[in-house]
Parts: structure tokens; sequence; C-alpha cells
């Protein structure tokens, strides 16, 4: 009896609000900047612009996407830097999304 009242109690908690939207669509934005890098395929980052579109007027999390891809973009960056130096270890790996195309 003591779980039904408490699951009555949470039950308007449960309706759709934005914060799901916002888990939702950082998982989309996570698969497809981890998709993109590891395979190399760039096409996946055209549907970025529309997913923030989307996030930004859904909710303001939206943050931590333009966090995710600043983050993605920056080890990238650092990644060939150190290649370039000549400091980057063997047991790395190296990074996939060809220079050219970022």
């Amino acid at each position: 009896i003591l779980s039904i009242v408490v699951c009555s109690a949470f039950l308007f908690n449960i309706m759709p609000r934005p914060l799901f939207f916002s888990m939702l669509l950082l998982c989309m934005v996570l698969t497809l900047l981890l998709e993109a890098n590891r395979y190399g395929r760039v096409q996946l980052l055209y549907w970025l612009p529309l997913v923030f579109f989307l996030w930004a007027n859904l909710h303001v999390q939206f943050i931590y996407g333009l966090f995710a891809v600043g983050l993605l973009a920056g080890i990238n960056v650092l990644q060939r830097l150190a290649i370039s130096l000549g400091i980057y270890p063997d047991f790395m790996a190296r990074p996939n999304l060809p220079s050219s195309r970022l």
C-alpha cells in the first residue's frame, strides 16, 4: 500500500518535461560526435545544427551539447598538434577526423 502511495505521488513528475528532451538530445549529439570521430564520417556532423536548433528552443541545457562539441574539437586539435611536434605516445589512438574536412 505504501508503494502505491509513493508511486502516485511521483506520477506528476513523470510527465514529459524539457529535461527529458535534453537527456535524449545529449545522447543524440554524443552519438553523432563519437560515430563521426570513430569512422571519420563528417556527414554525420551535418545534423548537429538542426539538433541544436531544436534543443535550444526546448531547454537551456543545450549548452552541455555545445561543451561536448568544443571538447571533442579541442581534443582533436591537441592530438594533431602532439603528432606534428612528435610528442604523441604510440599507445594512444590517433584522431580519425580528417583535418581537411573540419
